[in-house]
């Protein structure tokens, strides 16, 4: 994740290293890779799944859903199997992501996660801390045929910080090119500036 320009507005949500911002992204296009896509391109999680996925790193994302108890459980180990954090998704009536909380190795609560689907697709991911402060959000968006085409990540401010595209456009896929944002300086929704 390249960083923002201190004219560019506050720092990035990602308190930490800019790895982590950028495994959102690549995390949320692994998942969705690893769980495949029902005919609109929008992951299902209507039958029950157990998935491991190995990353190039070695790291292992492990999923499992539940339909039943309307639950999605996601896990990442490192190489040796150590829980590096684990993320509990919750399902509304519609089998649609509600919320998530996400856990370090040691149980503690690192973020929570709030969605907002629309005809049966997430088109925004908001990212708060532990306290539940929001932190940042992600805005997905789909190409003709219902298939992620990019994700755009803003700080609590609204300040964009990241796009990421799929690969060649051709939906979701897991190599993800980053491209740089120009300074956008204003967040979104923010009032215009009144002249003196």
């Amino acid at each position: 994740m390249r960083k923002v320009s201190p004219k560019a507005g506050p720092a990035p949500f990602v308190a930490s290293p800019a790895r982590r911002g950028r495994s959102i992204v690549l995390g949320m296009l692994l998942l969705l890779c690893a769980l495949g896509s029902d005919a609109a391109g929008q992951v299902s999680y209507a039958k029950p799944l157990a998935r491991v996925v190995r990353n190039e790193d070695g790291t292992r994302l492990s999923t499992k859903v539940d339909p039943h108890n309307q639950t999605v459980e996601e896990v990442l180990s490192d190489s040796k199997g150590g829980v590096l954090w684990r993320l509990v998704r919750e399902l509304d009536e519609a089998l649609q992501p509600l919320k998530a909380t996400k856990y370090d190795g040691q149980n503690r609560i690192l973020s929570r996660h709030r969605y907002l689907c629309i005809k049966g697709r997430v088109e925004e991911e908001d990212v708060l801390d532990a306290k539940e402060a929001l932190v940042g959000r992600l805005v997905f968006y789909y190409d003709t045929k219902g298939r992620m085409s990019r994700i755009e990540q803003f700080n609590a401010a609204g300040v964009l910080l990241t796009i990421a595209r799929s690969s060649q456009g051709k939906g979701v896929d897991p190599v993800v090119r980053e491209f740089p944002t120009e300074a956008v300086a204003t967040p979104r929704n923010a009032p215009k500036p009144q002249p003196r």
